[in-house]
């Protein structure tokens, strides 16, 4: 009786588990103006729906998207991944910040995903993480990508490892130490939190699972 009742112990930990797994994941899906993740919109600018009515569209000018949300609350790990088309950056786009999570009651624990690009309008990833005295930038102007195509821009962070992928494939690593984010943290979209360095580009998705997901494991995206 004891086997039977430990056997169906683990059996029920087993499913627990599995629905854990299968349920680990935050979506925000940028196909609304007024209302992304449940949060609502604060607009600079005239951002649009794009004509598929799945994306939105920022000009790389003066548009914007600020979201008194954190999709990566309290996670101690996680994987955070963004669907996104750039498109030819504009003047105050080259350096463009696409995605910037900042807690307002403590500005020097952020997270930003941003894109650099180089004199043949090629980008590549800028992947940022801050927590107090505690920093480091994930970027190598050697892993250029094309404009004009959708791509999986991510990064993982757990036990001190941050890591930056494009498409699934891992471009680099290295060692930081961050903290869980607070819920009060804001999110900013398509440009930094203070109004600057624009993103012109269509945005789809962006997904955070509290856990480092596999490379398979990762959102694809047709090019």
């Amino acid at each position: 009786m004891r086997k039977l009742t430990k056997l169906f112990g683990g059996f029920i930990g087993l499913i627990l588990s599995w629905q854990l797994q299968a349920s680990d994941n935050q979506n925000w899906y940028f196909n609304n103006l007024t209302k992304v993740g449940g949060y609502t919109t604060k607009l600079e600018g005239q951002p649009k729906i794009t004509e598929s009515g799945n994306s939105v569209l920022f000009n790389g000018n003066n548009e914007r998207m600020h979201l008194e949300g954190n999709i990566i609350a309290g996670m101690q790990a996680f994987t955070l991944e963004l669907i996104a088309k750039p498109l030819t950056p504009t003047e105050k786009g080259r350096e463009p910040r696409i995605v910037h999570i900042e807690n307002p009651e403590n500005p020097k624990h952020r997270l930003t995903l941003e894109m650099r690009f180089n004199d043949k309008n090629e980008w590549y990833l800028d992947a940022f993480l801050m927590d107090g005295d505690s920093r480091y930038t994930l970027i190598d102007s050697q892993f250029t990508h094309p404009i004009n195509q959708w791509f999986n821009i991510a990064i993982t962070y757990q036990n001190g490892k941050f890591s930056s992928f494009v498409n699934g494939k891992q471009e680099l690593s290295n060692t930081v130490q961050f903290s869980p984010m607070a819920k009060v943290a804001h999110t900013s979209v398509g440009a930094r939190m203070n109004q600057v360095h624009y993103f012109h580009g269509e945005i789809k998705q962006l997904r955070a699972t509290n856990r480092v997901l596999t490379q398979a494991e990762m959102l694809k995206v047709i090019p």
